[in-house]
């Protein structure tokens, strides 16, 4: 288990502690707590107020060979849970994918 300074440098939440406190309770025995309902707190809680981005700094040219000449289909990203996250953004998926 990794220190509470440790963990916030590694980008731990409060409010994922509190869910993770919430989660196991309290007890009188003692107990071994799995690492991974840790990281189920957090991931849940980050799900909520993080905001994801990605982006291709060095794109190389895609070819799939099997894929139909000439036909283009429109791909869309499913949407965050929230309304305010963002919107859908549509891209294109055709035999070659050069675009970034």
């Amino acid at each position: 288990m990794p220190t509470l300074v440790g963990a916030r440098r590694r980008g731990f939440t409060p409010e994922g502690f509190r869910l993770f406190t919430e989660r196991i309770g309290v007890a009188k025995a003692d107990s071994w707590i799995d690492f991974s309902i840790l990281e189920d707190c957090m991931r849940e809680h980050l799900n909520e107020v993080a905001p994801r981005r990605i982006a291709v700094l060095d794109p190389v040219k895609l070819v799939i060979e099997n894929y139909p000449r000439g036909q283009e289909k429109n791909a869309r990203r499913q949407p965050p849970a929230e309304a305010g996250m963002g919107k859908a953004q549509a891209a294109a998926l055709a035999r070659a994918v050069d675009r970034a």
